[in-house]
């Protein structure tokens, strides 16, 4: 199975951040198209789909176990690990669930156990090739064309009309706090 980190051009100062041995997807503009050539990755697997965390995100082997795990099951069903976004990137009063409900994103933030969610970051996420192929050559019909979480995920919403599970098995740490 391929990993894939997204590393920002430019680490904003004071961030913490993850340094291990995952490929990077070096972006800029909060852009993953920016970052990386799909064929070039697609070329370092046979799997159907690929696992990306974000460059502040942190993880156990257990963590990957459980993802891995899930994608073998259902490798055409995109998923989310969750984790915790801190009142420092949300302004909320207090730290919430990184995935959400509703019409937009962050509506309704996901309680402990959701099953699944309508809208999803990409802090630790399992991508069938097939789906980021679609969102890559319908993206550009967007008014914001980047490939993003937010940008992917209400596409998604609005293309499969499906929510996105959940895997609580794998509990990663955002640094971000």
């Amino acid at each position: 199975m391929l990993w894939l980190r997204s590393w920002p051009a430019d680490i904003p100062p004071g961030r913490r951040y993850v340094m291990d041995d995952l490929p990077r997807l070096v972006i800029s503009g909060h852009d993953l198209a920016t970052g990386w050539s799909l064929p070039r990755a697609r070329e370092q697997t046979d799997a159907r789909g690929f696992f990306l965390v974000e460059w502040d995100i942190a993880y156990s082997l257990g963590d990957e176990t459980a993802m891995e795990e899930r994608a073998a099951e259902f490798p055409d069903a995109p998923f989310v690990a969750p984790y915790k976004l801190y009142p420092v990137s949300t302004g909320l009063p207090g730290p919430v669930w990184a995935h959400s409900n509703g019409e937009l994103p962050g509506e309704t933030w996901i309680s402990i156990g959701a099953r699944d969610c309508d809208h999803f970051a990409f802090g630790m996420v399992y991508l069938p090739w097939a789906m980021v192929d679609r969102f890559l050559a319908e993206r550009h019909a967007f008014t914001d064309p980047r490939f993003t979480d937010t940008n992917f995920s209400i596409w998604h919403r609005r293309t499969y009309a499906q929510r996105v599970r959940v895997l609580w098995k794998a509990r990663p740490v955002h640094l971000h706090w």
